[in-house]
């Protein structure tokens, strides 16, 4: 299946509200936190594998971290890459499968300095975007839900 070309903005910090991919790239953004801060920060992002080889291509800049893939009912880790802040090439990395999965790929890292890190995935080969549910992302997927806010948007 082909996927149109474009980019998608939309960054999840929840894996329980992974950003659904729906073209074949995602640009996303790592602020830089305060000096000492040894956090990192998580993106995650939704898609659908058809039986055979799916592609991952990361073009990061000022990115020191990790790039994880896991299937989206069991959370069983698929695949596994680091990107460092000092390379300046594309990595691209290959996943076999065998039936048709949902997955969820988690940008994990952080900036090396005081500018922010930038990264382009794009996706390959038997990748499938998502394509139903709302076209809005959900409304939460950059916070963290409480039970306190979710409380209050039930009234």
């Amino acid at each position: 299946m082909a996927a149109a070309a474009g980019y998608s903005r939309a960054q999840s910090t929840d894996i329980a509200w992974p950003s659904p991919v729906r073209l074949n790239e995602v640009q996303g953004t790592i602020p830089a936190r305060d000096l000492g801060d040894p956090r990192v920060t998580d993106h995650f992002y939704a898609f659908i594998a058809n039986p055979g080889d799916i592609l991952i291509t990361v073009d990061s800049r000022n990115l020191n971290g990790d790039i994880d893939v896991f299937t989206s009912s069991s959370l069983r880790p698929l695949l596994k890459f680091t990107v460092y802040a000092g390379s300046s090439t594309p990595i691209t990395k290959g996943l076999y499968l065998r039936r048709q999965e949902s997955l969820i790929l988690r940008v994990e890292g952080r900036t090396p300095d005081d500018d922010d890190a930038v990264y382009v995935l794009r996706f390959g080969g038997a990748f499938e975007p998502i394509t139903s549910g709302p076209l809005v992302e959900h409304e939460d997927a950059l916070e963290p839900a409480t039970t306190a806010t979710a409380l209050n948007k039930g009234r």
